[in-house]
């Protein structure tokens, strides 16, 4: 029996695809796209990459590249000072109880390293490496405030690196150059009592902030003045700061992007990142995000652009794509390479396919790729390309079968090599698959 539908449905229908019909015809384009997007870019030779923070001074340094040297080598001690505490801490002085050495004595060993330097870097590019890189992290620094120890005895001695191109010291103390919460305390990023920093403190610097900036440019420069083709960048995804100079550029970045009439209606004409907790709207959530990243791309490019004034070219190599691939065309589009460090997943990065052990003679199986990785940089046109470190993730469990071997490292290569370029880390310890 045929039953016709009856006529409050029609026109219960007609009126539900009227109004679908009339909301879309108030939908507008987006200003501009989020993520920007180029063309297709076609597969590129992958680079092989070593992290070896070895001293690149002893004798035996490259004796492990004989059998094949990589694309990339990263050392950190080519930059004349210490990364985090700067080029006046003693850290196994200050564990042990015993004094630091004299300030003078400090600047002999920075002259002494930064005379060193070129010749250890000679070497490596004669062993067959394309780039040699340095360390540097976008926001760390370690030291006591109130003992005036680690970068803080640096600071206080600022001047007494006038002979190595130091600009001016900043005038504001490096506690005031802070990543702040929203109610105004200092965010730390790990923790602030961090084992590798002990007796002294981790910190967690500003990159909007002019005095951090002063510091970084000088580090950059004194790096490409001893013949370093650029920096590894290390936490280069962390930037959680409501402080003073980010609410400045904040309420910039939105006036660059609103009209007056735009931010009233909007924003209720108020530019701050955050109007307290549960307040903030989705729309101002989604600004805070796009600015934060928009600062780390600035961040990257003036790095590049401090590095290639003296080197004519820098390379730029930021840490940060664990979990957020897609950056690879934001924050970091501008960029040469960028990892997938990955430290902290359960099969790491090691390539192929992996057993984890259960109990004696049960194990299951996991296919670990990162296919997806290598096309967001193709995809997106990005100049940038991922890099995959091959090697088990944290907690290091289970070794045997989690661990890198030759097979899981030549997959590795292969990936970056048929999905888009980039390149792949390997274990120093592992060196031989090099050849």
């Amino acid at each position: 029996m045929h039953t016709s539908t009856p006529p409050y449905r029609i026109a219960l229908a007609c009126t539900v695809v009227s109004s679908c019909l009339a909301w879309l015809g108030t939908l507008q384009a987006a200003p501009r796209c989020m993520v920007p997007t180029g063309e297709y870019l076609p597969t590129q030779p992958p680079y092989t990459y070593v992290l070896d923070r070895r001293s690149p001074h002893g004798a035996d340094y490259f004796d492990r590249y004989r059998t094949g040297c990589p694309t990339l080598i990263e050392t950190g001690l080519l930059t004349p000072g210490h990364p985090y505490f700067g080029p006046m801490c003693d850290l196994a002085a200050l564990r042990a109880g015993r004094p630091e050495k004299a300030t003078e004595e400090f600047v002999r060993q920075y002259r002494e390293n930064r005379t060193r330097a070129p010749e250890a870097i000679r070497r490596a590019r004669a062993a067959g490496a394309k780039w040699v890189t340095t360390y540097i992290c976008m926001m760390t620094t370690g030291g006591d405030p109130e003992k005036r120890t680690g970068f803080w005895r640096f600071y206080d001695n600022w001047d007494a690196f006038k002979p190595f191109h130091i600009p001016d010291r900043p005038p504001s103390d490096p506690e005031n150059w802070q990543q702040r919460k929203v109610d105004g305390a200092p965010y730390i990023a790990y923790r602030r009592a961090h084992p590798p920093y002990s007796p002294m403190f981790r910190w967690t610097n500003c990159v909007n902030n002019p005095n951090w900036l002063v510091y970084q440019r000088w580090v950059t420069e004194e790096a490409a003045r001893v013949g370093a083709d650029g920096f590894f960048v290390d936490n280069a995804g962390t930037l959680r700061c409501y402080c003073r100079c980010c609410q400045t550029r904040f309420g910039e970045w939105l006036r660059s992007r609103y009209t007056a009439g735009e931010l009233r209606e909007l924003f209720d004409d108020d530019l701050s990142m955050s109007r307290g907790r549960d307040r903030d709207s989705d729309l101002r959530r989604a600004e805070v995000e796009l600015f934060r990243q928009e600062s780390i791309h600035r961040f990257l490019g003036k790095i590049r652009e401090w590095g290639a004034a003296i080197r004519g070219r820098f390379f730029v190599f930021p840490n940060g794509l664990h979990r957020c691939g897609y950056h690879i065309a934001t924050r970091f589009r501008d960029c040469d390479l960028a990892m997938h460090e990955n430290s902290s997943r359960e099969y790491g990065g090691n390539a192929g396919v992996l057993r984890k052990h259960v109990i004696a003679g049960l194990h299951v199986k996991h296919l670990n790729d990162h296919l997806l990785a290598f096309k967001y940089a193709a995809g997106t046109g990005a100049r940038c390309r991922s890099n995959m470190f091959s090697y088990p993730g944290h907690p290091k469990t289970d070794l045997a079968n989690l661990g890198a071997n030759a097979k899981a490292y030549a997959l590795g290569v292969a990936g970056p090599a048929a999905f888009g370029g980039g390149g792949c880390y390997a274990p120093t310890r592992n060196h031989a698959w090099l050849g």
